[in-house]
């Protein structure tokens, strides 16, 4: 249905999962990957937010864990809701679009002329003036789907209108909502499916497993359940429920179908989100991964690929589970990414069969140290010698005996191969944002330019971006409004010499980015001496 119809919209956020057991342990020194057998549990959830209102007030401070939200300005996209996506970005919420679909074309809809036209253009049309108007999105939701086994329009529709998002914005989510179960063959053609929406005693009590075999706790974060007419004696059941059934994204409202299902928020909201900071707090996720595990990150030079995490106590095995084609339905099924390469402790192995099979492909360079560890890899060993590339990654850590540590996924956004910037990202633990660039010349001035509100038409424009905040050689600046306007308010010694590694530390309350869940978009610039260079926008997904 639509939003004529009173349906729905769209959820993303990092779900953070603690894994079972190890069934097979090594003797310490890996030849051949450790047999797993998973028991994993959701250690925490996201409220997705249908929000087909236009006045967020009561929403945004409930971000977190309400990080997901879907804007539907007029049944799809129209302007207007520029200072709503700035303020929800503020808050480190993701904003989505809303697109219907009509089941691609399967059936007429009275209530959009009766006409089969939902074509996949007519889709992609709507999808580009979102993004034409929107520049920040973060995502795109797609109502009104097909599902179950109808593999067919999973082919010939939606894989097209996801390639079509991912082709101009590789960082985007993109959900389906079929209101219902979907075949593992739907997985290529969306980051997260709505499996369910319906009433509370439905849920409660005609729930269905037929078809949900993949919904299980390894994949929560492409789960997301709406549940409605729940009223307050009810509500609480329902998130209960949500979890024992591997939703890593729910939205539960007391509003039913013979009203404007999402054209507000239930009166228990505040309610409804503190349970869900409750239940994370208790599970130890927070939303953004185990506590043991921190600032884990993949990036890139022209040659090579670097993974690396920190943690807080010893492990037996440290592990990268690799999504190269960004398809969970292909390799081995994991914190919601199907990982096509598997990196253990100083091996790097391709994935073979269903299950837990891997070949070995030779080593992995690995270094330890007493809290952190870290990978290097030739980019061609798994076959990611392009630009633009992105992959899905999740980081897992095991001691023998005791439960595994794996990571919410984390996307690897590809720094560019050449140019004379290259090798640029930026990570982050608790208290910190660490910005770091290859400069192959001497420029006087080197950059890094920081969208925090992830909005282009706020900051200093350059370079694609809003940029709210500027590192100049060793200073930190916030935009003071207009051109180049910049108020200094601190001092960032940068490491490395004139050319070379260039790194920089910036306490994250400086710039206002200390929720889980965050998103800032950076462009790093040399000018002086050389020929200017502006390096391609660069998204940094903030992590644990």
């Amino acid at each position: 249905m639509t939003k004529h119809q009173l349906r729905h919209a769209a959820a993303l956020a990092k779900i953070s999962m603690l894994t079972g057991v190890a069934a097979a342990a090594c003797n310490g020194v890996v030849n051949e990957p450790t047999a797993k057998e998973s028991s994993a549990l959701i250690a925490s959830q996201q409220i997705a937010v249908p929000a087909y209102f236009s006045d967020w007030s009561d929403l945004l401070p409930n971000v977190p864990p309400a990080n997901v939200i879907v804007m539907n300005p007029n049944n799809g996209p129209a302007s207007g809701y520029a200072t709503q996506l700035a303020d929800a970005h503020a808050k480190g919420a993701r904003v989505l679009g809303y697109v219907y679909t009509k089941w691609a074309n399967t059936k007429p809809n009275p209530l959009h002329g009766g006409a089969f036209d939902r074509t996949v253009a007519a889709v992609n049309a709507d999808i580009d003036q979102y993004y034409s108007l929107y520049p920040s999105l973060d995502g795109i939701f797609e109502d009104e789907s097909t599902g179950g086994s109808d593999c067919a329009h999973a082919s010939s529709y939606y894989q097209l209108t996801y390639d079509h998002i991912k082709s101009a914005h590789a960082s985007a989510t993109v959900i389906i909502n079929p209101g219902t179960t979907v075949d593992t063959c739907y997985l290529n053609a969306t980051s997260i499916a709505v499996t369910f929406e319906s009433t509370f005693l439905t849920y409660k009590n005609n729930w269905s497993g037929t078809g949900r075999a993949w919904e299980t706790p390894a994949n929560a974060a492409r789960i997301w359940h709406i549940v409605h007419t729940a009223d307050s004696s009810q509500w609480s059941e329902a998130l209960d429920l949500s979890r024992q059934r591997n939703a890593g994204y729910v939205y539960v409202t007391s509003l039913n179908e013979t009203e404007n299902t999402f054209g507000s928020l239930p009166s228990y909201f505040g309610s409804e989100a503190a349970n869900v900071n409750a239940f994370n707090a208790a599970s130890g996720g927070g939303g953004a991964g185990p506590t043991a595990l921190s600032r884990w990150r993949g990036s890139n030079d022209g040659v090579n690929n670097f993974y690396s995490f920190q943690f807080s106590q010893p492990f037996t095995w440290y592990r990268v589970y690799i999504d190269s084609d960004q398809s969970a339905a292909t390799g081995f099924a994991t914190a919601g990414i199907g990982a096509d390469y598997l990196i253990e402790n100083g091996s790097l192995y391709v994935h073979g069969a269903a299950g837990w099979n891997w070949t070995s492909l030779g080593s992995s360079g690995q270094t330890t140290t007493a809290n952190s560890t870290a990978w290097t890899i030739s980019r061609a060993s798994i076959g990611q010698t392009a630009f633009p590339n992105t992959d899905s990654l999740a980081f897992e850590a095991e001691t023998s005996g005791g439960p595994i540590q794996t990571t919410a996924s984390y996307q690897h956004v590809y720094s560019a191969s050449s140019g004379s910037i290259a090798g640029y990202f930026a990570e982050n633990d608790a208290a910190n944002v660490y910005y770091q660039a290859n400069f192959a010349v001497a420029h006087t001035f080197k950059h890094v330019f920081i969208d925090t509100d992830m909005n282009a038409a706020t900051g200093y424009v350059f370079g694609g971006i809003g940029a709210d905040y500027m590192i100049e050689n060793d200073q930190l600046y916030q935009h003071a409004g207009g051109g180049w306007n910049w108020t200094l308010i601190a001092s960032t010694p940068a490491t490395g010499g004139t050319t070379g590694t260039k790194s920089w530390t910036v306490p994250r309350a400086t710039i206002g980015e200390t929720g889980s869940g965050q998103l800032a978009n950076v462009v790093f610039h040399g000018s002086g001496g050389p020929a200017e260079y502006t390096a391609p926008v660069y998204r940094h997904v903030y992590t644990q």
